[in-house]
Order: C-alpha cells, then sequence, then structure tokens
C-alpha cells in the first residue's frame, strides 16, 4: 500500500508548497523558503511513513488517466488535495497563526505578582490613677482621669510587579517563546494535513 512520502518523490511539489499558491496567508510573508522546511519536516519526519488515507485513493481514481505518467497523474492529486485542506484548515490556520505566532504577549516578562495586604490595626493608649500630673497648684500632684483612646486603622492595599526576573536573558526568553508557539502552531498544521492524507489510525 501507498505512503505519505510516495506523493514526494522526485519531483513531486510537497504538499505545503501547494498550499502556498492558495488564496490565503498562513505563514509568515516573505519566508519562500519555509513551506519547503515544513515539507521536509512533515515527510521526513512527521508522517512519512504513514498509510495513504482513502480520500487519496478516490481522488487518484478520479484523475487516472493511462495517457498520463504516474508523477503527472500524483501532481494532479495532491494539488486537489492541497485546494480540499485550504478549504477545510484555511480560515482556522490564519486565526492560529494571528493569535499563537503573531501575537503581542510579552515574553520578556517571566513573572507576573499581585500582592495584597489588609491592615486591621487597633492602638490604645491609657492613663490610670497610679499617673500624676503636675500641671497644678497641689504640692504631690493631683492624680488625672484615666482616659483611654483608641484608634482603628482598616483598609487594603494592593501591589502589582511584573518584570523579569534577571536569571534569563532576554534573548534567550524570546528564542524560547517563539520555539514553542512556532512548534506547536506547525504541530497543529501537521494534524490537519494527516487527517486528510493519512489513514485515521494515527489521530
Amino acid at each position: 500500500m501507498k505512503r505519505v512520502n510516495d506523493t514526494y518523490k522526485s519531483e513531486a511539489v510537497g504538499i505545503f508548497k501547494l498550499l502556498q499558491t492558495q488564496d490565503f496567508n498562513f505563514l509568515p510573508s516573505g519566508d519562500n523558503d519555509l513551506p519547503i522546511k515544513l515539507d521536509t519536516m512533515y515527510y521526513y519526519q512527521h508522517s512519512g511513513s504513514k498509510l495513504l488515507a482513502p480520500f487519496y485513493h478516490r481522488l487518484y481514481d478520479k484523475y487516472y488517466d493511462d495517457t498520463k505518467t504516474e508523477a503527472e497523474i500524483n501532481a494532479l492529486v495532491m494539488t486537489a488535495m492541497a485546494n480540499s485542506i485550504a478549504i477545510m484548515y484555511g480560515d482556522k490556520w490564519q486565526k492560529l497563526y494571528t493569535s499563537l505566532v503573531a501575537s503581542n504577549y510579552d515574553a520578556l516578562s517571566n513573572y507576573d505578582i499581585t500582592e495584597v495586604e489588609t491592615p486591621d490595626l487597633t492602638t490604645e493608649n491609657t492613663t490610670d490613677d497610679s499617673t500624676y500630673g503636675f500641671d497644678t497648684t497641689a504640692e504631690n500632684g493631683e492624680p488625672k482621669d484615666k482616659r483611654v483612646y483608641v484608634s482603628e486603622v482598616t483598609g487594603t492595599n494592593t501591589k502589582e510587579r511584573t518584570g523579569r526576573d534577571g536569571k534569563v536573558t532576554a534573548q534567550k526568553m524570546l528564542e524560547q517563546e517563539l520555539a514553542v508557539r512556532e512548534n506547536l502552531f506547525y504541530e497543529i498544521l501537521f494534524s490537519d494535513v494527516d487527517s486528510m492524507l493519512a489513514l485515521k489510525i494515527y489521530e
């Protein structure tokens, strides 16, 4: 039985190179080599050994012509496959690219702390009968009335701190963040292509 790699032999154009020709932008503009890199990753690392899905075989039967070579038939089949994938997943991939790869998340901040303080303090000042004052004409002073002063302090104090702790360089944090996002995005692309091109047993 045919495998995914069989569609990428000789001068065959890979599925991501074919998808690049579709009328939607799911990859960074200006990087013409990226589809070729994705094809290399997809066919030789991710899915090349997987068996082809029935959808491929139905397309093959549709485009079969004994006057055409195997390579010519495969080119027609994979072009139709790319069209179907673009219709099925184009909008999803555009949104994923915008949210995952092109978003404005601050990758240079690796901590975000909010501290909430709620003080509840009571202070009490007293004087008692054993305390004498000397603001009197009496020779030995005069006892003063006991007085109690009570004050309460309540409320909430919130502190927010964000930034970078300095343990990881800014360049390293950016590299790590971008790598994680891009790898996740590409894995989603590969999985979606598999859903059309490879047997369901690999899901």
